[in-house]
C-alpha cells in the first residue's frame, strides 16, 4: 500500500485517465449513496433536511477549501520548493498551521449562529424539521475542519504528481457517508447520516497524509502570518474564495427556492444535479486537476508556448469525452434515473420529475466541464482574479434567471400550457424546472467569457483549433445522440423486457448507449478528425 502511495504520474492523459477511473468508482458509490438515500427515506421531509443540513458546512468547505486552497498553494509551493526546498516545507507548515486554526474558530462560531444560517438556507421549514437541521448541521461542521487539512495535504501530493491518494480520497468519503446510512441510522436514527459525514471526511484526510510524507512533507511548528509566502497566498486566496462565496448563494438561493415549492423539491433538485455532475466530474475535474500542475510549471519556467499548448489540448480532450455524454444523458435521462434511483419508496412520479430536471441540466454538462481548466489556467499565471470576476458574473445571472424562470413557471396559465408538453406528473412541478434552465444557461454564458478573456490576453491562444473541435463534436454527437434514440425504440419494440425492472431497463439503456457511442468513435476515425489521436493515446494505456 505505501509503495502504491508513492506512484507518480507524470503525463496529463495518463493522470487524467487514473483521476477519472477513481473519479467513476466515487461517483458510482455517490449513485449507490443516493439510490439507498432514495430507497430508505424517499424525496420527503427527512432527505429535505439532510440535503439542506449539508449545505451549511458544504458552504465553509467549498468557500475556502475546495479549490481556493489549491488555487493559492500550489503555484507559490512550486515556485518556492524549486529554489529552496526546506523553506518550502517550513511554508507548507505554516499554511497548514493558519488554516487549521481558522477553520477551527469558524466552526465554532458557525455552531453559535446555526440556527439563523438554517432559517437563511431553508426558510420554508418549520418547527420540528427546522431543528433537526440545526441538530444535523451541527454535527457536520467537523467536516471541513478535517477536509481543510485533507486539502493542504493534498495540495503537497499534487505538486509532486503524486495522484492517486487524491483520487481515493473522494471514494473513501462516500464510503463514510453509505456507512452512516446503512449502520449509523438504524443505530442513532437521522444523526447517523450527520456522522456518516464525519466519518467520510476522517478517511478522506487519512488516506492523504502518508503520501504527503513520502513526499518529503516535514511538520515544522510555526505560526505568522508575516510570512511572505503567507501573504501572497492569502492574496490569491481572498478573490477566489469570494468566488465561492458567490458559488454557494447561488445553491443557497436555488435551496431556498426549492423550499418554498412543493415537497420533495430539495431532494429532486439535488438527485438531478448529482446525476448531472457525473460526467462533470469524471471528464472535467480530473483533466483539469491533471493538467493544473503542469500548467503552473510552465508558467514558473516562464514556456508561455508549452503552456498554451497544454491549454487548447486539454480544454479539446474534455470536449472530446464531455459533449457526447451530454447528449446520450439528455436522450436516456429516464433510463438513467430509474436505474441509479429507481427502488423502494422513490416511485415513478419521481423518477418522471428528476429524468426531466436531468435533461435540461444536460444542455449544459459541456460548458460546466471546461470551466474548471479554463479557471486553472488563469491560477496558474497566479491570476485568481479574473475568473472570480467572471463566474460572479454568471452566478449572479443564474440567480436571475432561477428568479424568474420559476416565478414565469408559477403562473397557471404557463404551467397548464406546459404540462401537456412536459412529462413531469403533477402541475405544481413544473416552476421547478426553471432552477437547471437557468444554471444550464448560465454556464455556457461563464465558460464563453472565461473563453473570449483567455484569447484576447494570449492573441488568439489556440482559439481557431478549440472553436472547430466544438463543432465538429457537437454535430457528431448529435448524429450518435439521434442513432442512440432510434436504438432505443427498435430495442423496446424488438426485446421483451418489462419496463418496470431493473435489468429490464438497464439493458435498454446501455444498449441504445452503446450504439449512440459506438458510432461516435467510429466517425471521429473514419472522418479522420483530428481528436483521434487523443482517443489513440487513452486507448494506448
Amino acid at each position: 500500500m505505501f509503495r502504491f502511495l508513492r506512484i507518480r504520474q507524470r503525463g496529463v492523459e495518463r493522470a487524467a485517465l487514473l483521476l477519472g477511473v477513481a473519479a467513476l468508482a466515487s461517483r458510482f458509490l455517490g449513485l449507490l449513496r443516493d439510490r439507498i438515500f432514495a430507497a430508505e427515506f424517499g424525496a420527503g421531509d427527512t432527505l429535505d433536511i439532510y440535503f439542506a443540513a449539508f449545505r451549511i458546512p458544504d458552504l465553509i468547505y467549498n468557500i475556502l477549501i475546495a479549490g481556493a486552497i489549491s488555487a493559492a498553494f500550489i503555484p507559490i509551493f512550486l515556485e518556492v520548493h524549486k529554489k529552496q526546498e526546506n523553506y518550502a516545507w517550513r511554508v507548507a507548515s505554516n499554511f497548514l498551521n493558519i488554516m487549521t486554526v481558522f477553520l477551527l474558530a469558524l466552526g465554532a462560531l458557525g455552531f453559535v449562529i446555526m440556527p439563523y444560517l438554517v432559517y437563511l438556507i431553508a426558510p420554508g421549514f418549520e418547527g420540528e424539521k427546522r431543528e433537526m437541521t440545526i441538530f444535523l448541521s451541527r454535527i457536520m461542521l467537523l467536516s471541513p475542519i478535517l477536509l481543510g487539512i485533507s486539502a493542504i495535504f493534498s495540495g503537497v501530493n499534487q505538486s509532486f504528481h503524486r495522484f492517486i491518494p487524491y483520487a481515493l480520497a473522494p471514494i473513501f468519503y462516500n464510503v463514510g457517508i453509505i456507512f452512516g446510512a446503512l449502520v449509523l441510522v438504524p443505530i442513532w436514527g437521522i444523526s447517523g447520516l450527520a456522522w456518516g459525514v464525519v466519518a467520510g471526511a476522517i478517511m478522506h484526510m487519512a488516506i492523504q497524509f502518508p503520501s504527503a510524507l513520502f513526499a518529503g512533507f516535514t511538520f515544522v511548528p510555526v505560526f505568522s502570518l508575516r510570512l511572505y509566502e503567507f501573504g501572497r497566498m492569502a492574496r490569491l486566496i481572498v478573490p477566489r474564495a469570494f468566488g465561492l462565496v458567490a458559488v454557494q448563494i447561488n445553491l443557497w438561493v436555488m435551496t431556498a427556492i426549492a423550499s418554498l415549492l412543493s415537497v420533495g423539491s430539495i431532494a429532486i433538485f439535488n438527485f438531478a444535479n448529482n446525476l448531472q455532475y457525473l460526467p462533470i466530474g469524471i471528464v472535467g475535474i480530473s483533466f483539469a486537476v491533471a493538467s493544473f500542475p503542469a500548467l503552473s510549471r510552465s508558467v514558473s519556467e516562464k514556456k508561455q508556448q508549452e503552456f498554451l499548448e497544454t491549454f487548447s489540448r486539454v480544454v479539446r480532450q474534455i470536449l472530446l469525452f464531455a459533449i457526447p455524454l451530454s447528449v446520450l444523458m439528455f436522450v436516456l435521462r429516464a433510463h438513467v434515473v430509474r436505474v441509479v434511483l429507481g427502488s423502494g419508496a422513490f416511485g415513478w412520479e419521481e423518477t418522471r420529475l428528476t429524468a426531466a430536471l436531468l435533461g435540461i441540466f444536460a444542455f449544459g454538462i459541456a460548458a460546466h466541464s471546461i470551466i474548471p481548466v479554463i479557471a486553472r489556467a488563469y491560477y496558474a499565471t497566479q491570476d485568481t482574479k479574473t475568473p472570480v470576476l467572471i463566474n460572479i458574473g454568471g452566478l449572479a445571472l443564474n440567480i436571475l434567471l432561477s428568479l424568474l424562470f420559476v416565478f414565469v413557471l408559477l403562473q397557471d396559465g404557463i404551467a397548464g400550457a406546459l404540462s401537456g408538453v412536459l412529462d413531469v406528473g403533477d402541475l405544481a412541478n413544473i416552476p421547478l424546472l426553471g432552477l437547471p434552465l437557468a444554471f444550464s444557461i448560465s454556464g455556457m454564458v461563464t465558460a464563453l467569457a472565461l473563453l473570449l478573456v483567455f484569447f484576447a490576453r494570449y492573441k488568439g491562444g489556440y482559439r481557431r483549433e478549440i472553436v472547430d473541435s466544438s463543432i465538429r463534436l457537437t454535430l457528431l454527437s448529435l448524429v450518435a445522440g439521434v442513432a442512440a434514440f432510434w436504438s432505443l425504440r427498435i430495442i423496446l419494440a424488438v426485446v421483451p423486457l418489462e419496463q418496470d425492472t431493473f435489468v429490464g431497463i438497464f439493458i435498454q439503456g446501455a444498449g441504445a448507449g452503446f450504439v449512440g457511442l459506438a458510432l461516435y468513435v467510429a466517425g471521429i476515425f473514419l472522418l479522420r478528425y483530428p481528436e483521434a489521436q487523443f482517443l489513440r493515446r487513452f486507448l494506448r494505456m
